[in-house]
């Protein structure tokens, strides 16, 4: 899906200034590992758009915010166990809260659940997981058209690796652990020149 139909989606939502998105993927040496993804939007969205869709592409944000619904694409995704789907209200505020085990990490990140992350081994040992965003604006007045639908947006991506770190695509390293950071009103310029998300390590 590209940035056109997301903002579309976004737009239709009401989510200018209001969506943040935390997603933390730890992997271990044995081939498993743990994930965690928190979403939340403002309360006058969710009673705007979410507590009753009228369109295909509302019912399907809507289901996030339902645990059972929500809950079910985790449940039938390859190489994951779901451990807990927490859907809450706090500061005028909507969450989802999802936490699991990845299982397998290789058939859970292609699952798609996490997003398009997919992990690869070398015969030398080293192992790279890569995701790419989406497609970006095709101008600068494209750009500049998703960067108002998307205003106030934050996603917050952080992966843990188990061995060291010897490439990464991430601005924020620490130890193991890489981090991504975008925030539309800081530097929207991931919007037009979407980055790839990517680390290796041995």
């Amino acid at each position: 899906m590209g940035w056109r139909m997301l903002a579309l989606a976004g737009v239709a939502l009401g989510l200018s200034g209001c969506l943040t998105l935390h997603q933390e993927i730890v992997l271990d040496d044995d081939g498993g590992g743990t994930f965690a993804v928190q979403l939340s939007v403002p309360d006058a969205v969710y009673r705007a758009f979410l507590s009753k869709p009228a369109t295909p592409a509302l019912a399907s944000w809507a289901r996030c915010f339902d645990a059972e619904a929500g809950a079910r694409a985790y449940r039938e995704a390859k190489g994951i166990e779901l451990t807990a789907y927490r859907v809450f209200e706090r500061d005028n505020r909507h969450y989802v809260d999802v936490r699991g085990k990845l299982t397998d990490a290789r058939a859970g990140l292609a699952s798609g659940v996490l997003g398009a992350w997919t992990l690869t081994g070398e015969a030398d040992g080293t192992q790279t997981l890569a995701a790419t965003l989406p497609a970006g604006a095709s101008s600068d007045t494209d750009a500049a058209d998703l960067a108002a639908a998307f205003a106030g947006m934050k996603l917050d991506l952080e992966v843990r690796v188990p061995g060291k770190v010897i490439a990464t695509t991430a601005p924020n390293r620490k130890g193991s652990v890489v981090t991504w950071l975008f925030d539309v009103d800081a530097d929207p310029g991931f919007l037009k020149e979407p980055p790839r998300l990517e680390v290796s390590w041995k």
